[in-house]
């Protein structure tokens, strides 16, 4: 999973289609695979991958390995996602829906 953040990651600096829409106040996604957490910070800046949280999450998702594969690659939308059942899901929904708009815009970068 950490790996395909980092080519997430690769792909918001390279992508300048995705650049408009990084946000000015950096969000905070949190992954969670079972006991696992990787932190990811968007923001114009780029993107920074952290072992461990730096003190604020905006977006927590938590499923398993296949199903985080497949929001990071952008081949699912995370609140499809959650009506399914097939995460669990908290945050304001204005950084939710911004997340899974960056998640879904580098898809065809990215390969799970």
């Amino acid at each position: 999973m950490k790996e395909l953040l980092e080519q997430f990651a690769s792909a918001v600096l390279r992508e300048k289609h995705l650049r408009p829409i990084l946000p000015s106040t950096p969000i905070y996604v949190c992954f969670q695979l079972d006991y696992e957490l990787v932190f990811i910070k968007i923001s114009t800046d780029g993107c920074e991958i952290f072992a461990k949280s730096q003190g604020r999450t905006d977006v927590w998702i938590k499923g398993d390995c296949e199903t985080l594969q497949f929001i990071i690659t952008g081949k699912e939308r995370i609140r499809k996602l959650e009506s399914e059942n097939r995460i669990r899901l908290t945050g304001k929904l204005k950084d939710i829906l911004l997340a899974e708009a960056l998640f879904y815009l580098s898809e065809k970068r990215l390969s799970a």
